[in-house]
């Protein structure tokens, strides 16, 4: 156990880490700790016996249009969707201020499940869910379902088409998403979010959420997007990258996109990275816009909305990166060997088959975007003892909060605000710290002694980095609006092999075509 915090790491969500664990049930485990739960893990609102009577009056209220005067309005949801009245009320309600939490979990009660949609690639993290999740829910009234998809992109694409057919409150298909980036982007700009909820869940004690407090902003800004307090943090990540010492000495591991190449050169076929537009494979690329830039590793270019930037600027700031990953492409996994020899590069599809190349020892170097990875690999034997983390690249090591999010068709919504808030617990996120290694997102300064000292007690190892050398090269993310247009480039560009001049190609996307 170390014996201070790391007080150096950039923003208020800083990340300490969860030992590797075993969870009982379903014959699977994660290994090391007795414990089901951390002790007082519950839901602590029970229903109230009065609740129902006043979600009622206030469903009355809303139809006979009678006392909404008197009620803070909340913004108002898409009027070309068809919404559930009662779930309609419950939102006006609870938004509004006439409703408190014991109403909201007597209704979650009523609603009786919840449709959580999340990325399913850690099969750590799904049996986290089962062990943990669904067991508080349960004792709540309220039945998880837990939606494991591939890709983020796929739950928005639910919500979308959702939204297409009509269905809006309470007649939806999606709940609650571990969402960011891009994909908060397009359904904020869609708007189907439910709601300004974040700051009213009981367990937003343990944010920074209140806009004129400066340590708010990581939690009220996703990727430039601002969150308007339409979700809560979940997850604090930093791409990291990790090495097998046993095939490639630490000495000899690169620190920066010219000592990789040079590496790559000198031992062809034995690096790769996951293809865009998988989120891993898109972090990579954006690094490596980002370390290459015209003006060296910079990252304030990339902070304003792409679309207020000139097609030419764009290709200023883009091209040295992309002409990089062209040119690396015969060293990769599969490539030719040599200059100009293309090959066929092979591009893992995900973080976890990028892992097992390392694991199988294909590849030397694979990334991702926990500073706890490694350890977690070693600890379940799906990575060797001799792995250790690395700094890559230097002063371009990006940080950022994922986040929970309603949206505004959700079926059951009283229900995705208590899972919500369950999620959001010291309880939950010490519970999956310290069993499955998943950074924390709540802000240190909010917890109390106790809760920080039960969080450096679970800190895990980083195996070959200090918190010093994350903050050292910690970067924030790029605006969300560079992410659809360096995945189509990348596809364009890199995997198509375009022999489009890249100027031509960046203006053409960004005209739509």
């Amino acid at each position: 156990m170390r014996d201070e915090f790391p007080h150096s790491l950039p923003g208020p969500g800083r990340m300490v880490g969860g030992v590797t664990d075993s969870l009982p049930g379903g014959g699977a485990t994660l290994r090391g700790v007795t414990h089901h739960r951390p002790p007082g893990h519950r839901l602590r609102v029970r229903p109230s016996d009065h609740a129902r009577p006043r979600l009622v009056a206030a469903l009355v209220a809303l139809l006979a249009c009678a006392s909404l005067a008197q009620v803070q309005a909340a913004p108002p949801l898409r009027a070309d969707l068809q919404h559930d009245l009662d779930a309609l009320a419950f939102r006006e309600a609870w938004l509004g201020g006439d409703l408190d939490w014991p109403a909201v979990v007597a209704r979650a009660r009523d609603e009786g499940a919840v449709r959580w949609y999340h990325w399913g690639g850690s099969e750590e993290l799904n049996l986290w869910i089962e062990a943990e999740v669904a067991p508080s829910l349960n004792a709540a009234g309220v039945r998880l379902e837990s939606v494991r998809v591939p890709a983020t992109r796929d739950a928005v694409d639910v919500v979308l088409a959702d939204a297409a057919a009509g269905r809006g409150l309470g007649r939806g298909s999606v709940d609650l998403i571990w969402i960011n980036g891009d994909n908060f982007r397009t359904l904020a700009q869609a708007d189907l979010l439910f709601g300004p909820f974040a700051d009213l869940i009981p367990n937003a004690r343990w944010f920074a959420l209140a806009e004129e407090d400066p340590a708010a902003a990581i939690n009220r800004y996703d990727l430039g997007t601002p969150t308007l307090l339409r979700s809560i943090p979940w997850f604090a990540g930093q791409y990291v990258c990790y090495v097998d010492t046993a095939r490639l000495p630490l000495a000899r591991a690169p620190r920066d996109h010219a000592a990789l190449a040079a590496l790559a050169r000198e031992r062809p076929g034995r690096f790769t990275y996951v293809r865009p537009p998988d989120y891993i494979g898109t972090a990579f690329v954006q690094q490596a816009v980002v370390a290459l830039g015209p003006a060296g590793p910079r990252l304030e270019p990339f902070l304003d909305d792409v679309a207020l930037l000139s097609a030419a600027e764009v290709t200023r700031l883009l091209e040295p990166g992309f002409a990089y990953l062209r040119e690396l492409e015969p060293f990769l996994l599969g490539g030719g060997g040599s200059e100009g020899e293309r090959g066929v590069p092979v591009y893992p599809a995900s973080a976890a088959a990028w892992e097992r190349l390392l694991a199988s020892g294909e590849i030397d170097l694979a990334c991702e975007d926990n500073v706890f990875h490694a350890h977690s690999g070693v600890e379940r034997g799906r990575l060797p003892e001799s792995v250790r983390t690395i700094v890559f690249p230097e002063r371009a090591m990006r940080v950022n909060k994922s986040f929970l999010a309603i949206p505004a068709n959700a079926p059951h919504p009283a229900a995705a605000l208590l899972l919500a808030d369950e999620l959001s617990s010291v309880e939950s996120h010490l519970s999956k710290l310290a069993l499955i290694g998943f950074p924390i997102a709540l802000d240190l300064p909010r917890l109390s002694p106790e809760q920080r000292a039960a969080a450096l007690e679970v800190s895990p190892d980083l195996r070959g980095l200090s918190y010093d050398d994350l903050a050292e090269h910690a970067v924030p993310d790029m605006h969300a609006s560079w992410v659809p247009l360096i995945d189509r480039l990348w596809e364009r560009w890199i995997a198509q092999g375009s022999g489009e001049p890249f100027a031509d190609l960046v203006a053409r996307l960004l005209d739509g075509s």
